[in-house]
């Protein structure tokens, strides 16, 4: 029975020293860094910091701060499918300025969430006609005409322009494909 003993014990004993020569191996294979991640991701508590995958929240909220920033405020951003789309027409001259953020967007969210550009570079946006005295933010936004009468959103003035919105900073108005913003 123990020479039965012996002869089990040598595969399993050759077994074993195979096992932990070939996980040595790929320990000095690895680079140093990602076998740090790994031990974070799987240890609580860790002190490493774990990266997640940015939201969509978080994609169209940077997307939409770089557009206000290059006063791209006429392009829409729609969530359509878990991915962001971008509509609208801006002036040719700005070209530059949505090829950067789309490249930053890129960089920024690439790996994670897709962005759909629906814009294109148009002629010179005729500025609206009109002349607002004041606009009120609150609770029911409206703008004062030249006239001294509230303008609520919705309603049609001067050129077919009609005033789409009142939030933010920021007064919209639209016509057909044409979007107007005025920053306050």
């Amino acid at each position: 029975m123990s020479r039965r003993l012996v002869l089990l014990k040598w595969p399993a004993l050759a077994a074993l020293l195979l096992l932990v020569t070939c996980a040595t191996a790929f320990a000095f294979r690895a680079p140093a860094e990602s076998a740090r991640h790994s031990i974070a991701d799987s240890v609580p508590g860790s002190s490493t910091p774990v990266k997640s995958a940015p939201t969509l929240t978080q994609a169209r909220s940077w997307l939409e701060g770089a557009l206000q920033d290059v006063r791209l405020t006429q392009l829409r951003v729609e969530e359509q499918g878990g991915q962001l789309s971008v509509e609208g027409a801006f002036p040719a001259a700005q070209k530059s300025s949505w090829l950067q953020i789309q490249q930053a967007f890129d960089t920024r969210f690439g790996q994670h969430i897709v962005l759909t550009p629906n814009v294109q570079a148009s002629t010179a946006l005729a500025a609206p006609r009109v002349r607002f005295q004041a606009v009120w933010f609150g609770r029911n936004p409206y703008v004062i005409d030249e006239h001294g009468k509230r303008v609520y959103p919705g309603a049609l003035l001067p050129d077919n322009w009609r005033l789409e919105s009142i939030e933010g900073n920021q007064v919209r108005l639209v016509r057909g494909d044409e979007r107007f913003a005025f920053t306050l």
